[in-house]
C-alpha cells in the first residue's frame, strides 16, 4: 500500500482503529477523519506507537453536519 492515501472514518476505536492498524502496518499515508479531535489524536498516536508507520495524520470530520464535511473536503 505505498503510495496510497487512505482516509478512514470512524477510524478512533472499534473496527475503524482496528483498520488503521491494518493498513499502516501496510505501509498506506493514513487519515484518520473523526468527529473528536482528542480521541483521533489519541489513536493517530496508538497507530503510529503500534506500527512505527509516521504517516498517519488526523483530520476533523462530523459526517452528520455538511459544513463540517465540506470544511474537510477543502481541507483536504
Amino acid at each position: 500500500m505505498t503510495g496510497q492515501v487512505i482516509i478512514i472514518t470512524g477510524s478512533n476505536t472499534g473496527i475503524g482503529l482496528e483498520t488503521a492498524i491494518a493498513l499502516a502496518r501496510s505501509n498506506a499515508t493514513l487519515i484518520l477523519a473523526c468527529r473528536d479531535k482528542n480521541r483521533g489524536e489519541a489513536a493517530v498516536k496508538r497507530v503510529i506507537e503500534l506500527t512505527s508507520n509516521k504517516n498517519v495524520t488526523y483530520m476533523n470530520l462530523d459526517l452528520q453536519d455538511l459544513k463540517s464535511v465540506e470544511s474537510f473536503s477543502e481541507a483536504f
